[in-house]
């Protein structure tokens, strides 16, 4: 899955300040967050359609 940040943000990780480094992390947190929604959504749509299909 990768840190989650954004290629700019890795670029301009070295020269941020640590409240704009805290800002990505949290950022990152809520990427990661949306991804796991993402994928409980698509394996519960997968078991669904195993299911119907037994």
């Amino acid at each position: 899955m990768g840190c989650l940040r954004s290629r700019t943000e890795r670029q301009k990780w070295n020269d941020m300040m640590p409240a704009e480094k805290m800002r990505v992390l949290d950022l990152c947190k809520l990427r990661k967050e949306k991804v796991a929604a993402i994928l409980k959504q698509q394996q519960a749509q997968l078991k669904e359609q195993q299911n119907s299909e037994s």
